[in-house]
């Protein structure tokens, strides 16, 4: 029952309350003393005077060539030099989870960096990345992707950061820092509401301006304000009926206006459209040739279509980027790299982003002084799951497989033996007298003549082409049945990109690893988690089903869409807030993850429980590793607005901490909590609203296992 109020139901704050507070503090100062101005305004000052300078001398073709892209071999992106000007070139390339220009490190799938839920760590998998691109003579990383998973099926998701906002905007900002870190140029990717493969090209995103708000753009917000990112990348989708590269709502009211982005926004590659709509809504750059923004462009400025004002905003953006990161002081060249450091970065992050999803009897981790053979079965064990394809497809420099790295860890104490299982729709390719069914029985013998089995399955995730469902391909499902009625010591260990069904088995199996996809060193990796050299400790950045209609993107008119438009209906309800608003039990929920030790939750308290709308509020909790093991909890904070005017969500993630403890060692962890903490987007009044009232606090190990909550209240 909601409480009568005397006051306006409605209190309306901007982006940050503190930032208002600064400014009001900031007049309040000027009139006592004359203000210091801080160097990087000094430094961004005599930027702005060279760029200026620069634009000055430039003739209208030289302009035009800053604004596109040519083809050059070897290149995934190029714009050339201008020496007259001493402007040097522009060189991108691909590199979500690797620089993907030669063979190099094959880093872990962002999507395991999500689960490792580490700020440090994704700064430092930034920072290897940005290193190596600039070794190799790169200086924009067209990367991170913050696209949210929407579509289970997406050919993209092991791309992304998981299913909500507020862990994606706090790995991807680490993620962009560290990059930029590096002198690289960061290019935060697809703006906006690009999560689908399945006719990418065409369809529309129907979605609300409160959806978009609050699910699908705050990633790109913290890019922006945050992370300070360089450039953002136009994505190949409509949003509401126009090209995401010539929608002026996004690029120029929203990026541009309201965020004050002040680098420079380039096309995803042939995702530009037109000419002078995308010149006059605000994109900067068309990729990777000129077919718009080249000669075209150049007649629309000639003939008043497109104003050269328009053009010179364009060459000051990408000047000013270019400046700020040293590009005229320190072209791009090719430079020494220790690949022994990236490779520890990229295992350090594979390890910290397995999640162990179930285990039973403590089976695991394993005794090597209680085994004396393991059965190791799937179809791709002798081979490294490294990546998923696409741009994001690296060439390694090494790999090793699950099967070899177990096999070299047990040595000659343990008989391994290993079952290539091959689905029976590709053995009559090689050998029609065998059958899936009979290699399925030569399984089951293998798995039951030893002490344990670990079962290996996976899937195959590309750019361009959503899978055709979220079952596990290759009868893969059969096998690991199979498997689980032979032999009831069975690990079973997951190599997925996303969410995939393990309803028909899931409840049988004792032991279940969510590796994803862990890069170049995957078979260490898994082989650490399953021998205790390392304690588990990621969390699901996703929800995983029991039933594909469980998810809340579920008709034809949601995905794949009905005539060119993919209906967003089920609003803000994505992921873990659709299964609570409609009370669905998922098999495992967002934020999910198990411990070789245990964690007891205690102590939890607030700085005040009344504050005014804008006051800051800090949550305090003590968390104690209860266990034998050292290990590492993801302390998680949701809050829920109990007083809504509007429906809002049951819990929303609103803050995160990894903490790292010994045996019986407590840890106070903190929480800062502000107006956007607490806020929902109005469309009608254009701004973040924090309506007085009371929330809840909910902390706990996942979204579904909260040990504590409280509740204050806004006046």
């Amino acid at each position: 029952m909601k409480k009568t109020k005397t006051i306006s139901r409605r209190a309306f704050f901007g982006q940050s309350s503190a930032a208002s507070l600064v400014v009001l503090a900031s007049q309040k100062v000027s009139q006592a003393k004359p203000i210091n101005v801080p160097r990087e305004q000094v430094a961004g000052s005599a930027i702005e005077q060279k760029v200026d300078a620069i634009i000055a001398r430039m003739t209208l073709e030289e302009k035009i060539q800053m604004v596109h892209g040519e083809r050059l071999t070897g290149f995934i992106g190029y714009v050339p030099a201008i020496p007259r000007l001493g402007i040097p070139e522009l060189t991108l390339t691909d590199g979500p989870a690797g620089i993907r220009h030669g063979p190099g490190t094959a880093f872990p799938a962002p999507v395991a960096l999500a689960a490792s839920w580490d700020r440090a760590l994704a700064e430092s998998y930034g920072a290897a990345m940005g290193a190596e691109a600039k070794a190799k003579g790169q200086n924009i990383l067209l990367a991170p992707m913050v696209n949210i998973v929407r579509v289970p099926e997406g050919g993209r998701n092991f791309e992304t950061f998981g299913e909500d906002p507020y862990l994606t905007a706090q790995i991807a900002t680490a993620d962009i820092k560290g990059i930029q870190s590096q002198g690289v140029i960061a290019e935060v990717k697809h703006y906006a509401a690009n999560n689908q493969e399945k006719q990418r090209l065409t369809v529309s995103a129907e979605v609300d301006e409160r959806t978009l708000r609050e699910i699908y753009l705050p990633a790109f917000e913290a890019a922006v304000k945050e992370a300070r990112v360089g450039s953002v990348m136009a994505a190949y989708n409509k949003v509401n009926g126009t090209h995401s590269s010539e929608n002026t709502h996004l690029l120029k009211d929203i990026l541009k206006n309201e965020w004050g982005f002040d680098g420079f926004a380039v096309s995803d590659w042939g995702a530009t459209h037109s000419t002078i709509a995308a010149a006059n809504n605000g994109l900067d750059m068309e990729m990777p040739t000129g077919e718009f923004f080249g000669a075209k462009l150049s007649e629309a400025v000639k003939t008043g279509q497109v104003s050269e004002a328009t053009i010179n905003d364009k060459v000051r953006r990408i000047l000013r980027i270019m400046m700020r990161f040293g590009f005229f002081d320190r072209p791009a060249a090719i430079g020494p790299i220790d690949y022994n450091v990236q490779a520890q970065v990229g295992r350090r992050v594979a390890e910290a982003g397995v999640v162990l999803l179930k285990n039973e009897g403590s089976l695991l981790p394993l005794d090597l002084n209680r085994l004396k053979s393991i059965a190791i079965i799937g179809a791709y064990v002798d081979r490294a799951t490294s990546g998923g394809g696409g741009s994001a497809r690296m060439s390694p420099l090494y790999t090793i497989s699950p099967l070899g790295a177990i096999t070299q860890r047990v040595g000659e104490r343990i008989a391994v033996k290993f079952v290539r299982f091959v689905p029976g729709n590709d053995l009559s390719k090689s050998d029609p007298a065998t059958t899936g069914a009979a290699l399925i029985a030569d399984t089951v013998k293998i798995a039951k003549s030893c002490d344990l089995a670990i079962v290996f399955a996976r899937d195959f995730e590309t750019e361009g082409d959503d899978r055709a469902n979220i079952d596990l391909p290759d009868e893969q499902d059969q096998m690991i049945t199979a498997v689980l009625g032979a032999n009831k010591r069975t690990i079973v260990v997951l190599n997925t990109g996303a969410i995939v069904l393990l309803n028909k088995w899931v409840d049988s199996a004792p032991a279940v690893i969510q590796a994803w996809y862990p890069g170049q060193d995957d078979g260490n990796v898994i082989a650490d988690v399953l021998f205790g050299v390392v304690n588990p400790s990621g969390k699901l950045p996703l929800t995983f089903p029991r039933a594909r209609q469980d998810v809340a993107v579920s008709s034809p008119e949601q995905y794949p869409g009905v005539s060119g438009k993919g209906q967003y209906s089920e609003g803000i309800f994505i992921g873990y807030r659709h299964f609570d608003k409609h009370k669905i039990d998922p098999i495992f929920p967002f934020g999910h993850g198990l411990s070789y030790t245990t964690f007891a939750y205690s102590n939890l308290k607030l700085s005040r429980t009344q504050i005014k709308a804008g006051e800051p509020l800090t949550v305090e909790v003590v968390v104690k590793n209860t266990g034998r093991r050292q290990g590492a909890e993801v302390v998680q904070l949701y809050i829920q607005d109990l007083e809504a005017s509007v429906e809002r969500p049951i819990k929303e993630l609103k803050g995160f901490e990894k903490v790292r403890l010994k045996p019986g060692q407590s840890q106070l962890i903190k929480f800062g909590l502000n107006d956007r903490s607490l806020a929902f987007y109005d469309p009608a009044h254009k701004r973040w609203v924090v309506e007085p009232g009371q929330f809840q606090v909910m902390v706990g190990s996942s979204s579904r296992d909260i040990r504590l909550t409280t509740t204050f209240s806004v006046t």
